[in-house]
């Protein structure tokens, strides 16, 4: 998915993809369950969305199901309604949102 990107800006572009069976990837998505409390907006998703994305500047998380898509600041801490702060991003808008992300971050 971000190979364009990447191809665009070298290994600078501080976003990257993650491997299905990565470790990483599977500590990211057990951090967004803990941090999602029942008020939270994206809490009946919490256990359905994978982590796609990581970025390697701060600790912002592309997650998706289906053709829902977010970009997660994880917290690592306890959430509440307000946190993590998150950002729906459509399908066709990822790729100019992480450019844009990583030109203007």
């Amino acid at each position: 998915m971000l190979e364009q990107l990447i191809e665009k800006y070298g290994e600078d572009f501080s976003w990257f993809e993650l491997t299905d069976n990565s470790n990483l990837k599977q500590s990211l998505e057990k951090r967004l369950i803990i941090e999602l409390v029942p008020e939270h907006d994206l809490y009946s998703k919490g256990k359905k969305i994978i982590a796609v994305a990581k970025n390697e500047r701060n600790d912002d998380v592309l997650f998706g199901e289906g053709q829902e898509f977010y970009i997660i600041h994880l917290t690592f801490s306890s959430g509440n309604t307000n946190f993590p702060k998150y950002k729906k991003v459509k399908w066709d808008e990822i790729i100019a949102f992480l450019e844009n992300d990583y030109l203007y971050g």
